[in-house]
């Protein structure tokens, strides 16, 4: 191949871009510190860089963030638990007083400084229990927004609060009679005599919350009812689940619906194919109830020749529809199933702007049960689909062989409730009550008997009335049966149950359900005194007809801190506080002023006594200070006795919160071996990235100066090959 000067020169000229482009290169790499800059460059590092940077950016957010911020959340949570719970704090305060409480040597005025300090620590309590982290409250569930108890007064209306104690919470209250006949310095009584002065104790259980809705002349059949007792009871045999295979799904119709007012509704509808054996054939009618009172009815049915379902809807005596929907979920009109309505469609569906349909299929529960408690019980066989959870509870009302009459009702929380009528042990109308999880699954099971008060003690009540009501529930502790035989009475004012004995002894007597407490006192209460707890974050309850905390589930608050890793960041209120705290504290408030007004009456017939010189005056004022002496030296030891079961109380309140203490630890100490993890792989994975994309600067250096050596000699070498001689021109 002949070479030619043009050749030697276009080469040289090459071989120099050539080097000149590589030491570019390196000097680029050198400023940007990265070995490549596009991707071009070189696929095998850019494609290696796209899943680190992925890797490190997700690990970054884990780490930097989600750790961190769940971290001070558990931080704040402990702080708040080692205030009321921890060495010096609220509640071991409390109960430095409590234990001093009982000395016989205390006086009137002791026992005024020491139930003034207990007050005031109770309402530190429940003001720890208004912590927040970044504007949201750390006790208080979902409902970040809204602190644990009222900032201010407030006559709110709460319905149907389901206040839930258990056996051991009944005890009993003591009822000092005629302290209201002494004489008050205006007049001299007419002799009140030792005698006159009693004390009678009465079962009771102490509800949740003094002042409720319920006058003296309520009406015990009303509707909804004023008040109700629940007592709960063991199934003869506890009720069982098991989930279908999918062989027995069901088909589900979900329908939402926007009717002329513009109200949107959502229903998921099992449908009646007749088959009955997975449940889906003995399901008659579907009832949602909103806010405002309103039902909706809803049914759902499957024509088995071609397939199509048929929803029929009734909102508030409006009927709607029915609503034809293909086998695909389409809502149709007419004889044509394949062509969709374009609604608004006033011909075929008056009344309503929009609609929706799918079909889709949901697992079918069977639940077994033996909900009679005596020996003649049989068991119970019932389907239930699985259907999705919605904004409002609804119910679904089951026609199906031995289980006629049974309703399930499927909570917000997307848990189920399962009702039917039976009899209780003593062959008295009852409810057989099963709790589902979201699942499916057996939560609790019981069965659940109502009772209604005999009588009511409200603020209009007199003191010899009440007098007269301990007495007649008194009776029926020492064996003389009365009207009040079996019977309570409920004391609106105090917000206290009072028990005769023979109900009493049932109540005491009954054995701890699982997962379910054994009492039930429904009520309703308006005025609400800051400091009060709002009852949404400690039991189920209505208000402005919204249903709180209706289903079993509980409000878990998560952090997703690492791949497939949740951690629960939260405490609940019901885990840490109680109303016991100051209920107790109001228990004796209330002692205290009956032995300060007894104490004023006293000093007042001695004032009298030693201002007169009538000997019968004398002699019907000192009867009347012994009855009054009598009346005092009652209370005093009532006073000591309360003390004594105060202790109790704020132990269980310590034992809570170091409970919620141990469990908020644990959650972060597996929150910290979780970030010393993330930092372990961070670390890792931007070593990997490091060395996947950053240059080595010592090597780079190297190259560089190699690269800039070969480009000067290739100039070099080039100049020599470029110098013109006589042969260029021959």
């Amino acid at each position: 191949m002949r070479i030619t000067n043009k050749i030697m020169q276009n080469n040289s000229l090459y071989n120099i871009n050539n080097n000149k482009v590589t030491e570019n290169d390196v000097s680029t790499a050198i400023m940007t510190g990265k070995k490549i800059n596009r991707p071009s460059e070189d696929p095998v590092i850019a494609i290696r860089a796209l899943r680190l940077r992925a890797n490190v950016s997700e690990l970054s957010q884990y780490y930097e963030k989600n750790v961190k911020d769940a971290a001070a959340w558990l931080q704040v949570t402990e702080s708040a638990l080692t205030s009321i719970s921890g060495d010096d704090s609220v509640l071991v305060d409390l109960k430095k007083l409590v234990n001093a409480g009982p000395d016989k040597y205390k006086t009137l005025s002791d026992w005024q400084s020491i139930v003034t300090q207990i007050e005031q620590l109770s309402n530190e309590y429940y003001n720890v229990g208004n912590v927040d982290y970044a504007g949201r409250y750390a006790f208080t569930g979902y409902r970040t927004n809204t602190s644990l108890s009222f900032m201010e007064d407030t006559s709110k209306k709460y319905e149907d609060i389901q206040d839930e104690f258990n056996a051991k919470s009944i005890d009993t209250s003591d009822r000092v009679t005629s302290t209201g006949e002494f004489a008050n310095g205006d007049e001299l009584s007419n002799a009140m005599l030792e005698s006159n002065v009693e004390l009678y104790t009465v079962g009771r259980l102490r509800l949740s919350y003094d002042r409720l809705d319920i006058t003296r002349n309520f009406d015990p059949d009303a509707d909804p009812p004023e008040f109700e007792l629940k007592y709960r009871e063991n199934m003869a045999v506890s009720a069982a689940s098991t989930v279908l295979p999918s062989s027995a799904n069901v088909d589900m119709v979900n329908l939402s619906f926007t009717t002329a007012d513009g109200v949107s509704h959502t229903v998921h509808l099992p449908v009646n194919d007749g088959s009955g054996k997975d449940g889906s054939g003995n399901l008659t009618t579907i009832t949602v109830t909103n806010p405002d009172g309103t039902e909706e009815t809803y049914t759902a049915s499957k024509d088995s020749t071609d397939g199509t379902y048929s929803v029929t809807c009734n909102i508030d005596g409006t009927d709607y529809g029915p609503f034809k929907v293909n086998a695909k979920g389409v809502i149709y009109a007419g004889s044509d199933q394949n062509k969709p309505v374009d609604f608004p469609d006033s011909t075929n569906y008056p009344g309503i702007l929009k609609a929706t349909t799918t079909v889709t299929q949901a697992k079918v529960t069977e639940v077994k049960m033996t909900p009679e408690t005596g020996s003649l019980a049989s068991q119970e066989t019932i389907y239930i689909p699985l259907a999705d959870e919605t904004k409002q509870p609804y119910t679904m009302k089951i026609n199906q062989g031995s289980g006629a009459g049974y309703t399930v009702t499927v909570n917000t929380d997307g848990t189920y409730t399962l009702t039917g009528d039976c009899n209780n042990k003593d062959g008295d109308p009852a409810k057989s009550v099963v709790q589902l999880n979201s699942g499916g699954a057996v939560h609790s099971s019981y069965v659940e008997t109502t009772l209604k008060p005999m009588a009511v003690i409200d603020a209009t009540d007199s003191a010899d009335s009440i007098d007269a009501m301990y007495r007649d529930l008194y009776d029926t502790y020492i064996g003389t049966p009365t009207t009040f035989d079996n019977q309570f009475i409920v004391n609106a004012n105090t917000g206290e149950i009072l028990f005769s004995k023979q109900l009493n002894d049932k109540l005491t007597a009954l054995q701890d359900i699982i997962n379910a407490n054994t009492l039930n006192a429904v009520y309703d209460k308006t005025n609400f005194v800051k400091g009060d707890t709002r009852p949404e974050h400690l039991f189920a309850c209505t208000n402005e007809g919204i249903k709180y905390n209706i289903g079993t589930a509980g409000h878990t608050m998560e952090y997703d801190v690492g791949y497939n890793q949740k951690i629960e960041v939260n405490t609940t209120a019901n885990d840490v506080f109680t109303n016991d705290v100051k209920r107790d504290a109001e228990d004796l408030r209330r002692i205290l002023d009956q032995m300060t007004d007894v104490n004023n009456k006293i000093n007042i017939l001695k004032q009298e006594l030693a201002n007169t010189t009538v000997t019968t005056e004398q002699e019907s004022i000192q009867k009347e200070i012994y009855a009054a002496q009598k009346a005092y030296d009652y209370l005093t030891d009532i006073m000591k006795d309360e003390f004594g079961a105060k202790i109790t109380g704020v132990t269980k309140a310590i034992d809570m919160a170091n409970n919620a203490v141990t469990v908020n630890g644990t959650r972060s100490k597996r929150l910290d071996l979780i970030e010393s993890r993330l930092m372990d792989q961070t670390a890792t994975f931007k070593e990997l990235q490091s060395e996947n994309e950053d240059v080595d600067l010592a090597e780079a250096g190297t190259m560089l100066a190699m690269a800039r050596l070969t480009y000067e000699a290739s100039l070099q070498a080039t100049g020599k090959i470029m110098t013109t001689s006589l042969m260029d021109y021959i």
